[in-house]
């Protein structure tokens, strides 16, 4: 295993999970997909990152926005345009909320994005602990 590495757990809990040196050192709580927009499950490597965004389609954007594959992402509690956080997004914290993404409150949003750099191994998975899937390369 690589000596820092990501775990995204969704099931009853959602929380993502930091890895160091074969140690658990950082749990935060996230919000994966719903039912109708299920978040990707497997293995895959943090690519890019950027400040901020906003989605007309969806008319949120969010801040701290780091690339796990394709559309799907990491990034802070959803804002308006103007850029205020959605408070009733917020609060779905915890629960299935996102159109497929992880969201984060925006202080671990902000860690993952100055902490974990681009080249990093995440495993998303629905299982209670990475120890119980066959997802480890």
């Amino acid at each position: 295993m690589p000596s820092l590495w990501v775990e995204v757990l969704l099931s009853d809990v959602q929380e993502v999970r930091i890895w160091t040196n074969g140690n658990l050192s950082r749990v935060m709580p996230c919000s994966g997909g719903t039912e109708e927009s299920p978040t990707i499950m497997g293995t895959f490597t943090l690519q890019e990152r950027g400040d901020d965004f906003y989605s007309p389609r969806f008319q949120e954007g969010a801040r701290y926005w780091i690339r796990i594959h394709k559309q799907y992402l990491f990034h802070s509690v959803p804002r308006d345009e103007d850029g205020n956080i959605i408070k009733a997004e917020e609060d779905k914290i915890g629960a299935p909320a996102s159109h497929g993404c992880i969201r984060l409150l925006d202080k671990d949003a902000e860690w993952l994005y100055r902490m974990v750099p681009d080249g990093t191994m995440v495993i998303i998975h629905p299982a209670e602990s990475i120890f119980d899937q066959s997802l480890l390369p």
